[in-house]
């Protein structure tokens, strides 16, 4: 299931980098996150309750898996992290 989280979170990671200006994109990790809140969840086109607490979720399971060797926490939402990640999808095609 790690591995599936994972995949979650460089999903809403590359359709964040999709919604990026292309001519000044952001190039880490905290670029992503930092553009995502202040230019898409801030800006009030996404919830900041749903998505915001989901990517995050979502990068937080990627360190545990890719880092750790850990599974996903017992409490981590992974159905939600799922259908906001479908939802940052379709909303920045």
């Amino acid at each position: 299931m790690g591995l599936a989280v994972s995949e979650a979170y460089f999903s809403m990671y590359n359709a964040v980098l999709h919604a990026a200006p292309e001519d000044d994109p952001p190039s880490t990790h905290r670029g992503v996150d930092h553009f995502f809140y202040w230019n898409l969840v801030q800006a009030g086109s996404l919830s900041s309750e749903k998505h915001r607490s989901y990517f995050d979720d979502a990068r937080d399971e990627r360190i545990r898996w890719h880092y750790e060797g850990k599974a996903p926490l017992p409490t981590t939402n992974i159905d939600g992290i799922f259908r906001a990640a479908e939802e940052l999808i379709d909303h920045v095609s």
